[in-house]
């Protein structure tokens, strides 16, 4: 199954743990603006997740990109100060 661009419709608030986990094929990630939590550890080990868009004002755990090996780019919420461990350098 070929799922490289997954998109979550508004209305969404939460994106829980390990919700993406191992989405191997996944190469971009669209998340609507409703998204307000994510949850630690929600996309760990994405291989092919290659680029996500984090809503403003939304509200990250830790180890959200864990595995992510092939990352290039990553925009996060202004108000975050620390760059999560987990985003690959």
């Amino acid at each position: 199954m070929k799922t490289q661009a997954v998109s979550i419709p508004e209305g969404i608030e939460t994106i829980s743990t390990y919700s993406f986990n191992f989405c191997t094929k996944m190469e971009t990630l669209e998340l609507p603006q409703s998204v307000q939590v994510i949850k630690y550890s929600a996309f760990p080990n994405c291989y092919a997740l290659k680029s996500i868009r984090i809503p403003e004002h939304t509200t990250i755990g830790y180890g959200l990109f864990s595995g992510c090996t092939s990352l290039e780019e990553a925009v996060l919420p202004t108000h975050i100060r620390t760059l999560p461990a987990s985003l690959p350098r």
